[in-house]
């Protein structure tokens, strides 16, 4: 006998029924017609509806179940695989100083560059650790970490050394404000394995250049868009995808159509450069109650994807990664991910910085982690909320889409892709990624 997997969701999009498995991070799309009906009553009412055909392809792709499988114990397999991979995944921050001061910032500034011995503490750590993960993920965050250029030279020559030597794969990538992103940093970064880098744009020049600012209050918008199309023009790399964010205020949004005319016109046809928005939330600090009558709520930023759906041009590859099996867990989460900021401290969320259930540790000068273990099993060892374990979306976030809302609020907290889940599958479907199910079965 078969039953319906409780990862399971559907929904009409207009003329079209998407079905979506959480656990398999499969989604499917059947026009309203006699298919569409059989498939509905199948996984709504328990009944074999479909022919075997049909009834084959739900089974396939974990629609249809079998009666005796428990997929609970299967979802939570497939969490603890996720979050115990053997990536070794270090976010570094190599200043705590920015040359922005925007206007929603929740970081505070107070610590500086890092120093040399606990640069060479990283490389010691990871000289003493290699052999127990498969690869390296060197991820630089900051304050703006192209102001420690030096330092993020430094570190990933040497690890990159001590990689090769242990025959472990090493990449890297980078979150930085892109005022110093010229061409010449750029093929600098690519040369240490870079797979990714994000930048944020705040909307057009007025509103990016009144939200994100140099210390001094200049504008910064002209400075980015030109390092961005110096790397469009003249970059060599094929593999870097360039993440473009943007931070929706109600400004931004009432210019939202002509945003993305912009972002298409410069960048639309290089497929290196992805684009998302996220609206601007309160992460503390003194900063947000500049701009607190311009924050959205989530229903009026909902609003953004009923645009970028009748648009339908710009690249949004970032969505997608939602809806595979454990794509909406925070990487705070993860066992084995630090972010060791530019005293030695270690955190494991890169908000709520201050926080002390976020330090969970300090790194030695003679490279050996200090990890208060009971602080550590409060971001990888939550507890699961009765609700969410009966949630079709589990699959993809197991209940640790944010740990850190969780840890002090005590309460269960979703993220954008599950909030948002009918209104992105539907984007997803209108820029043509979701597969025909006649088409898939036809293919065979």
């Amino acid at each position: 006998m078969l039953k319906a997997s409780k990862f399971n969701k559907m929904f009409w999009d207009d003329n079209e029924l998407i079905i979506y498995n959480s656990l398999r991070g499969k989604i499917y799309k059947t026009a309203h017609n006699e298919l569409s009906k059989e498939i509905e009553r199948t996984l709504y009412q328990q009944e074999n509806c479909c022919n075997d055909t049909v009834m084959r392809f739900l089974k396939d792709n974990g629609f249809l179940i079998n009666d005796n499988e428990d997929e609970l114990t299967t979802a939570n397999s497939q969490k603890l695989d996720v979050q115990f991979d053997k990536l070794l995944h270090l976010i570094i921050m190599p200043t705590e100083q920015c040359n922005f001061r925007c206007q929603y910032c929740y970081e505070d500034f107070k610590l500086g560059k890092m120093s040399k011995e606990k640069q060479d503490a990283i490389l010691l750590f990871l000289q003493k650790n290699i052999k127990n993960y498969t690869a390296v993920s060197l991820d630089w965050f900051g304050g703006e970490p192209l102001l420690a250029i030096d330092a993020i030279k430094y570190i990933s020559e040497k690890a990159m050394k001590i990689c090769k030597i242990a025959k472990k794969t090493f990449v890297s990538s980078i979150t930085t404000n892109g005022y110093y992103l010229d061409l010449k940093t750029f093929e600098m970064l690519s040369n240490y394995n870079l797979v990714d880098l994000q930048v944020t744009i705040d909307g057009l020049k007025n509103t990016h250049d009144s939200q994100r600012v140099l210390i001094n209050g200049e504008p910064t918008f002209d400075r980015i868009i030109s390092n961005l199309l110096e790397i469009k023009k003249y970059a060599r790399t094929k593999f870097c995808k360039i993440y473009v964010r943007t931070n929706v205020t109600w400004d931004i949004f009432q210019n939202f159509s002509e945003l993305i005319d912009y972002y298409y016109k410069l960048f639309g046809e290089d497929n290196r450069f992805v684009f998302y928005f996220r609206p601007v939330t309160n992460l503390g600090g003194n900063a947000i109650k500049n701009i607190s009558e311009k924050l959205m709520s989530y229903k009026d930023f909902s609003q953004i994807y009923k645009i970028l759906k009748s648009d339908k041009r710009l690249n949004i590859g970032l969505y997608d990664r939602a809806f595979t099996p454990g794509g909406s867990i925070c990487q705070a989460s993860l066992r084995n991910l630090f972010i060791i900021r530019s005293d030695g401290r270690i955190n494991k969320c890169s908000d709520y910085l201050e926080w002390p259930e976020n330090q969970i540790g300090y790194l030695t000068d003679n490279g050996n982690m200090i990890i208060d273990n009971q602080l550590l099993s409060k971001w990888i060892c939550s507890p699961t909320n009765q609700t969410c374990i009966n949630c079709s979306y589990y699959g993809s976030c197991f209940n640790i889409g944010c740990p850190a809302k969780k840890i002090r609020e005590l309460s269960k907290t979703c993220g954008y892709e599950k909030i948002f889940q009918e209104e992105t599958l539907s984007l997803l479907n209108a820029y043509g990624r979701i597969p025909e199910i006649a088409e898939v079965i036809n293919n065979g």
